[in-house]
Formats: C-alpha cells, sequence, structure tokens
C-alpha cells in the first residue's frame, strides 16, 4: 500500500515538472477597421468625383517573440450588381506615414491594389503587437463602366520564419459609381454665343469654356461652322482665313490645337480624352492685319460643337457673332520731317520733300483724297515762291489700288486739288506725296516753308 502511495506521488510530480517546462500559449490576430465607421470600405459618387480618400486602421495583437509580416489582395474583384467587372484596378492605397509604432511601413506612394499579394507591414524584431493606417483612394480615370460594384479586399499577417500560422481579416468594398455624364459649354459673354468684335481692345479675341464629369470612355469633341458667319447687310462671308482659334487645358487630354490655327468649315476633332472629368478652354481670335480688309459691319453665322462618346452623341449649337467697326482715316507720315524748304538761291539745286498717305477704309464706299495749301510757299521775309516752280507729285506704295491724279511733276494748286480716288470698294491704300522746289533766276534767296491740309472725304 505504501510502495503504490509512492508510485502516484511521484508521477503527479513528473506531471507537474513537465508542465513548468513547456513554453506558454502563443497566437497572434489582425482586425481591420475603418476610422470613419462602419465596417465596409465605402465610396460614393461625390468620393470618387472629389478624389476623396478613405482611412482603415489595421492592429495587430501578438503574444509570440517571432517577427511577423501584413500582407493584402483582392480577393473580390469589383463586380457591379449586373455582373460586369471593372477591366483595370481602380482601388488605390497607401501607408500613412507615421501610423505605426515600430516596424517598417511599406507603400508609402500611392500604388494599386490587385489579385496578387502585396507586403505592407513588417513587424520589429520582437514580434511585438502593432497598428497602422491605410489610406484608399478610387481612382476615377481608370473607372471602365458606371454602376454599383461591391468586392473584397483580404488582409493576412504571419510570422516571418514561416513557422506558425496566418491570421486574415476580410474588408468589403461598395462603390458607387453611378457617375451619371455631365457636360457644360459656355461661351465668355453668353451662354450659347460667341462674340468677337474689334472693339473690345488690341486683341479682338472671345473664350469658349468646356467642363464635364461623369465620362466612362474615350471622349471625343468635334467644332464645325454649320453656317458661316456673314454680314447682315451686304450678304458677304466672312473670310475664315481671319479666324483662328487655339485649345488649352491642363495637358492630361489629347487637343490637335494647342497653337493658333485657321477654322475650318468641316468638321474638326478639338478634343479627346479618356479622363473621368476635367475642363478645357478653346480661344478665338480674328487676324488684326487681315481686319484691315474687311467690310464693316454685324457679320452672323452658327458654329456647333458635337459631343461622342460611350453616352452616345450631342450637338451644342452657338450662335458666332463678328462685330467689325466702321473705320475711316487718314494717317500723315513726314520722312523728311516738317515741310521746309532751306536754303534756296537762284541757280542752287532742287530740293524734294515727301509725305506718306494711309488711309484705313472698312465702309465699302469710295472716296477721295484732296489737298490744299494753307499759306502760299514764302521765306522768312513773307515773299513769295513763284507758283510755276513749286510742283507736286503723287505714286501709289505697296500694291495698293486706287488711282493717283499726278503721276508726274505738277505745279501745286494753292486752293485745293484731288490727289487720289480709292477704287469701287473703298479699299485701305498708301500712296506717296512728293513736292518740289526749282529755284529760279528772279528768285529771292532764303529758307520757304508753307503747311498743307489733307482731306478725306466720301464719294
Amino acid at each position: 500500500m505504501k510502495v503504490y502511495n509512492r508510485t502516484i506521488c511521484y508521477g503527479i510530480v513528473a506531471f507537474l515538472l513537465l508542465i513548468g517546462k513547456s513554453p506558454a500559449f502563443a497566437d497572434i490576430s489582425i482586425s481591420a477597421t475603418p476610422v470613419q465607421g462602419g465596417s465596409s470600405l465605402q465610396f460614393g459618387r461625390q468620393d470618387i468625383l472629389d478624389n476623396r480618400q478613405k482611412e482603415v486602421r489595421i492592429r495587430i495583437t501578438s503574444t509570440d517573440t517571432n517577427q511577423y509580416q501584413v500582407f493584402q489582395r483582392m480577393i473580390d474583384p469589383l463586380t457591379s450588381t449586373q455582373g460586369g467587372v471593372q477591366n483595370r484596378d481602380v482601388l488605390q492605397y497607401y501607408g500613412i506615414v507615421g501610423s505605426n509604432s515600430a516596424g517598417t511601413l511599406y507603400a508609402q506612394s500611392p500604388e494599386y491594389l490587385s489579385r496578387s499579394e502585396e507586403l505592407l507591414f513588417t513587424s520589429a524584431g520582437n514580434g511585438a503587437s502593432d497598428r497602422f493606417i491605410l489610406a484608399y483612394t478610387i481612382d476615377r480615370d481608370r473607372l471602365s463602366r458606371s454602376g454599383q460594384y461591391y468586392g473584397r479586399v483580404m488582409l493576412s499577417v504571419r510570422p516571418v520564419s514561416g513557422g506558425g500560422s496566418q491570421r486574415d481579416a476580410s474588408l468589403d468594398v461598395v462603390l458607387d459609381a453611378e457617375l451619371d455624364f455631365t457636360m457644360e459649354i459656355t461661351g465668355e459673354r453668353s451662354r450659347e454665343q460667341i462674340e468677337l468684335s474689334n472693339e473690345r481692345g488690341s486683341v479682338p479675341s472671345s473664350r469658349v469654356d468646356f467642363s464635364y464629369e461623369g465620362n466612362m470612355g474615350k471622349l471625343k469633341v468635334y467644332q464645325e461652322f454649320t453656317r458661316i458667319p456673314t454680314n447682315t447687310r451686304t450678304g458677304k462671308d466672312f473670310p475664315l482665313s481671319a479666324l483662328t482659334f487655339h485649345s488649352q487645358g491642363t495637358g492630361a487630354a489629347d487637343m490637335p490645337y494647342v497653337s493658333a490655327t485657321h477654322v475650318k468649315l468641316k468638321r474638326d476633332l478639338i478634343y479627346s480624352s479618356d479622363l473621368t472629368a476635367d475642363k478645357f478652354q478653346v480661344l478665338y481670335v480674328l487676324d488684326k492685319d487681315i481686319l484691315n480688309t474687311l467690310e464693316a459691319g454685324e457679320y452672323s453665322g452658327q458654329l456647333r460643337y458635337v459631343v461622342s462618346g460611350p453616352q452616345g452623341e450631342k450637338e451644342y449649337p452657338f450662335n458666332f457673332l463678328i462685330s467689325i467697326k466702321p473705320e475711316f482715316s487718314i494717317q500723315l507720315e513726314f520722312p523728311d520731317g516738317q515741310m521746309k524748304f532751306e536754303n534756296l538761291f537762284a541757280g542752287g539745286p532742287a530740293q524734294t520733300f515727301s509725305v506718306v498717305v494711309r488711309v484705313t477704309c472698312n465702309t465699302g464706299k469710295p472716296y477721295a483724297v484732296t489737298q490744299g495749301l494753307m499759306t502760299p510757299l514764302v521765306n522768312e521775309r513773307g515773299q513769295r515762291l513763284d507758283s510755276e516752280y513749286f510742283l507736286l507729285s503723287t505714286e501709289l506704295l505697296d500694291g495698293s489700288t486706287g488711282k493717283v491724279l499726278l503721276p508726274e511733276f505738277e505745279p501745286v494748286k494753292e486752293r485745293g486739288e484731288t490727289l487720289f480716288f480709292s477704287d469701287k470698294t473703298g479699299s485701305s491704300a498708301q500712296f506717296r506725296v512728293l513736292y518740289q522746289v526749282r529755284p529760279y533766276a528772279e528768285m529771292e534767296p532764303g529758307d520757304y516753308f508753307t503747311e498743307v491740309r489733307y482731306s478725306l472725304e466720301e464719294m
């Protein structure tokens, strides 16, 4: 009986010693909790349009001393309620710097989440518990179609050594991609009208603003004139060679005309992109060099924009108005300075003085240029020069049209005379007037001068 009891006691002691030498039970776990609340990662329509980020707090609880790592992957792709799947990776993530206590947090710049396993975090060497925050965003430019989408992300933690078991936490992703397409096209001065006028400053121009949201594919914008601007008084077409345009935007889209180009009559592609949303402008400019040749008046036409994309095709008609103010002016240039014939004396050389006359006219009516002397040609003592020896002639310049009336030198008529007749349409013109004094035997020596008045008159 004593032997039996002694055996039992030895057995109990041995069992207790065995328990004392066994390691304590070790475990590790992981959880993923959205910072904004709820149990899923949810992106609404406005979150997508505003590129808002959603944060998720990852917590790892470890009672082990082995170093561990955290991975993630997309185990269920984003699938709509109708069964369609987003055909590109659209969910981006990155780690918030400083959100972990120890260890190493990777992916500190945005990366796309795919179905391949990606390393997020490596713990400290002692395998201590830790936590960090991941930020998620939706790349709206990669969305391939509209709809409500659901997917699932798996986060896994496991020891670096390979021993021990893996623990997982899943996170549902809800995506509201019902991005109804909207396009706004607005003229600078009127919502559906483009207005250009040479009265508005040194550069006659007008801007059209474009903006859109909710695009889900290749978007193209065309422009074309459905009616060329025509002078409402005369019926003459506005020459498109006098009208240029160019586009400007963020540079993320394809805009073929970023430098000034003449507007075409036929349909012309001016913008294309697969961005979900964008803004750009088209600027129309009148060529000032050609404006001087255009007839004054109001030119009225129509331009339309055609927007084509996954949502179909839609037209946006715009009235196109060009206002050319009437201009009827004369400008004088004096290459030789003030009209003064100096140091004239009998037997001396002839002296010539020139005046360049520039007429700007777009009224469409013919005109004439006349001249007359304000005073006779006299010297400083008031002695007059014989008018027979005070001559003038005229010549056209720079390919101007019209007719000069004094191609050869003739005596100046003090009471005035016509120098130039325009063509029938009153085109702008330039011509030169040459005044010449020829000394003669009976003249009084000295410096001679006079004043000349030029007049511009419609015929």
